[in-house]
This record gives C-alpha cells, structure tokens and sequence, in this order.
C-alpha cells in the first residue's frame, strides 16, 4: 500500500515511513495484501545487542569478584585445574586430576559445572550440524542424544534409573536408598530410561535445524547448573556419606550465585529475550523435581543428582520444540 505522500508535495522520507507501519499493521490485521513482508520483527534492531552488554558484563564481573583466585586455591586446586577436573568428572574426556583426588577440589569443580555443560553443548551441536549435512534427519537426531550418554559415561543415566527404582518402589525411606544402592537395574529404572531417550529424541526432531544448536548447547549446561542448584539445596540423603556428600558440604552460597551467573548470561546470550521465558520454568521445574525427590528419600545422593539433571535436560529440548514451533 502506498500514501502517495511524496507525489504530493509531502515529505518523501516520511511517506516511506507511514507506508512501512501500514504494512507492519496489516500483517499484525492478519492482512495478505503486503506478500514481501514475511517476518515481524516484535523487537527494533539494536536491542539485543544492548541487552546483552547491559546482562552479561554485570554477570562477568560479579562472577570475577565471586571465583578469585584465592577461592580456587581454598578449593582444592588452581583455575585450570578445577575446570580439567571438572571436566574429567563430568565426561569421559582424559583430562585433569585423578579420580582418587576428586575430593581436593569439590569447590573448584563445581564451580566449572555449567561450563563443562555448555563445552559439551557445542561437541553435540557440531555433532549434529554434521548429521544433518549428511542428510540423516531423525537418526542423527538419535545419534546426538545418544553421543552426550557416551560422552558423560552414562553417569547422569545411571543416577536417573536406579533413582526411579528407588523412588517409585513405594517401600521405606531405608529401603529405597538400599534399592538405589543396586547395581542391577528393576523396572522403573528401564521404563525411565526408554522414556527420557525417546523425549529427547523426539524433542529434538521437532526442533527446526536452524535453531537446534541454541538449546543442544543450552541441554548440557541446564542439567549441569540444575546439579549444583539441588547439591546446594538439599541435604544428603545417606548418614554414611559418599562423593555427593563432600559436593554438598562444597556448595555454598559462592558457588551457587557463581554458577547461576554464567547459566543466565550464557541463556541470554544464546537465546535473547526468550531467555526470559526459559529461564523461569527451568529454575520452576529444577525446584519441583529436586523437592519431590528430597521428600521421598528425606534428602538427595549422586544419583538423584544425575536424574535432576536428566529431567532438565529433557525440559529444554521440549521447550525448544514448543517455542520454535
């Protein structure tokens, strides 16, 4: 549609200008008429950009004067060596401490959760560029999910199964917490197992391939961060202690606020303004889910973690499907 402002004798410029927020209307109206337009823009150029600076460099600081190095040190272990120690922890990847020194650097390695999240989100996203260049679809879907259980050692899974035979075996609190101590896998553990891996790669299908990569990145960094949310907020569940006991003790406030820093600013940066509707039912769902856990077994272990994390990772592919739909 044209006013016809500049023939005239109005002004030219803003003739264009009217015609612009006519057809910006009528596509608002539902009107076909303006068939160049095929994308709203809700959002004016610029503003992105300005949030970005305005969330992430307050982030980047607070996160500084939280993580100094002195924090590190009294955590067991220098900057590098807690993020490799992490790492090491979390995957199958070769690197940092070993095992048996685990316990020097339970501060440390915590604070590097997200982090070692968001390096196995972009293996995963770079993993699934290339299925999709080779025209696989539904199956390099499927060899994604499954890449991020062989990358973690199968260590988030395993929490999650021998959880599930524990929580919903409607036996004792003692009783459940001897079942999750099983090394053999029951029923729920299985059914639990299928349906998370079969929602992840569903989930993940129904995502356009255009906006895979932003939650394939975000998936591992949720679970991870949704980790230290439940270390830090429930007490362990075994008297005896084991390793999550000593991450429980380590999880303070710092490591709390620190690490919940970098998931916002990383979410914001890779997600813009829906950040502001993802984060939300990420941090609501990790609440729900931690909490009912906690009530069953009067408090959480390793393996409640690993579920935790399971479930939230399954959310944000769920809401990549829904919100990119």
């Amino acid at each position: 549609m044209d006013l016809g402002l500049g023939e005239s004798g109005g002004n030219p410029e803003r003739a264009r200008h009217c015609n612009r927020v006519i057809s910006r209307d009528m596509v608002l109206l539902g009107s076909q008429e303006p068939t160049q337009i095929h994308k709203l823009t809700v959002v004016p150029r610029g503003v992105g950009r300005r949030v970005y600076i305005i969330v992430s460099l307050p982030a980047f600081l607070l996160w500084e004067s939280f993580f100094d190095s002195d924090f590190f040190i009294r955590g067991g272990g220098d900057l590098l060596g807690c993020f490799l120690s992490a790492v090491s922890f979390l995957t199958i990847i070769p690197v940092g401490r070993e095992d048996g020194k685990i316990t020097k650097y339970f501060s440390g390695v915590l604070c590097f959760f997200p982090l070692v999240g968001l390096f196995l989100g972009s293996l995963l996203a770079a993993l699934s560029f290339g299925m999709e260049g080779l025209g696989l679809g539904g199956a390099g879907d499927a060899v994604t999910v499954i890449a991020l259980v062989i990358l973690t050692g199968g260590l988030h899974m395993d929490g999650l199964m021998d959880t599930a035979d524990g929580v919903f075996s409607g036996k004792s609190r003692y009783k459940k917490l001897e079942i999750m101590r099983d090394s053999r896998v029951g029923a729920m553990g299985i059914m639990a197992f299928i349906s998370i891996m079969l929602l992840k790669i569903y989930f993940l299908g129904e995502i356009p391939f255009t906006a895979k990569w932003k939650y394939l990145i975000l998936m591992p960094a949720a679970g991870r961060w949704a980790m230290v949310f439940a270390i830090h907020g429930y007490p362990y569940a075994r008297s005896e202690g084991g390793l999550g006991k000593g991450f429980t003790n380590a999880a303070g406030k710092k490591v709390m606020v620190g690490t919940s820093l970098v998931f916002i600013m990383a979410a914001v940066i890779i997600l813009g303004g829906h950040a502001f509707y993802f984060l939300p039912w990420v941090i609501l769902l990790t609440l729900l889910v931690s909490k009912f856990i906690a009530k069953s077994l009067g408090g959480l272990t390793g393996d409640c973690y690993g579920a935790v994390c399971e479930i939230v990772e399954t959310f944000v592919l769920f809401f990549g499907a829904v919100s990119e739909f």
